[in-house]
């Protein structure tokens, strides 16, 4: 909902054009694929087939050691 700014699945509204939650009239967008996987290259080249996906709880991992990589890894002189 452009009003609201809320998400809401398009197969579960009672009425495609009206907003559960401010009610508001025709201010949906297009609806668009929502994944929850994150998407990712594995192997030394981009392509050729290489697409892997990663449950979010398994990447979190990438998130919460970014600031040590961070802190270890960029030391200015």
């Amino acid at each position: 909902c452009t009003e609201c700014k809320t998400r809401h699945r398009e197969d579960q509204l009672d009425d495609p054009n009206i907003c559960p939650s401010c009610g508001a009239v025709g201010k949906f967008t297009e609806a668009r694929a929502f994944n929850l996987m994150f998407k990712t290259q594995a192997g030394p080249v981009e392509g050729a087939g290489a697409d892997v996906y990663l449950r979010p709880e398994t990447a979190q991992g990438m998130f919460i050691n970014f600031k040590n990589v961070l802190e270890t890894s960029r030391k200015k002189p």
